[in-house]
């Protein structure tokens, strides 16, 4: 075999090589196009799969919020109702009944439990 037969030979070869890395990069695009495809199937899917259970999380947060705001507003009636019915008690005719100072004692301290229970509230938001 001389040069040129094998220079032949070997332009031959790296035609078919040629040919054969055009088809591989052919088949290469394919598949990543259907491995996109896949994957923007499986993002679906799995919006799809997981919608429901964000809205029921999206729920009960909103639900959370609302609780918070009642207990808030509730705290807010009793501690006036407190203040209320301290004040009563402070009037001048009842200051000297040993009774008033009693109930009075006690009604300060509910106020001070529910203002701690309020600022405890306060931090676990």
């Amino acid at each position: 075999m001389n040069s040129q037969e094998y220079l032949g030979d070997l332009r031959g070869t790296l035609a078919a090589l040629r040919v054969e890395l055009r088809q591989l990069d052919h088949d290469l695009r394919g598949a990543r196009a259907e491995l996109a495809k896949l994957a923007a199937q499986a993002r679906l899917d799995r919006t799809a799969v997981t919608a429901p259970l964000r809205y029921e999380v999206y729920r009960l947060r909103l639900g959370r919020q609302q609780l918070l705001a009642r207990i808030s507003e509730s705290a807010n009636k009793i501690d006036t109702n407190l203040k209320f019915r301290i004040d009563a008690l402070s009037s001048p005719t009842k200051t000297n009944d040993p009774q008033s100072r009693e109930i009075k004692l006690g009604l300060y301290a509910q106020l001070r439990d529910l203002r701690a229970a309020a600022r405890l509230d306060t931090i676990a938001r």
